[in-house]
């Protein structure tokens, strides 16, 4: 009886939309292991398509949380420790890395 209080405790600590991001990054995490220097990310479309699924739901899940706390003036505020301004530091630079990048290869290209 003790074991089934404990799990339902231990399950109880974090929402369902928390647990579905551990999945989904667990995942994101397993497809990046099968990435090597032949099988790249963007080269590989099993890989592509885990890739934008991971980009898609941490985009709904940082979104839901911001329309569901706000952002940063009430009493819920999403940004209210280290781990959330890491968080959305993250994203906002994966974003930017994401349209920059090819613009950064041609450049290096002309300088060379």
């Amino acid at each position: 009886m003790d074991k089934v209080i404990f799990s339902s405790n231990f399950l109880g600590l974090v929402t369902y939309l928390d647990w579905v991001m551990i999945c989904v990054t667990t995942l994101s995490c397993i497809s990046m292991m099968f990435e090597t220097p032949r099988y790249r990310v963007m080269e590989t479309p099993a890989l592509q398509i885990a890739e934008y699924g991971f980009v898609i739901f941490m985009s709904l899940e940082l979104a839901l949380k911001i329309l569901a706390d706000g952002l940063f003036f009430t009493p819920k505020a999403y940004i209210k420790d280290v781990a959330s301004v890491l968080d959305v530091f993250i994203y906002v630079v994966s974003e930017i890395n994401r349209y920059i990048e090819p613009c950064w290869e041609e450049t290096l290209l002309l300088c060379v």
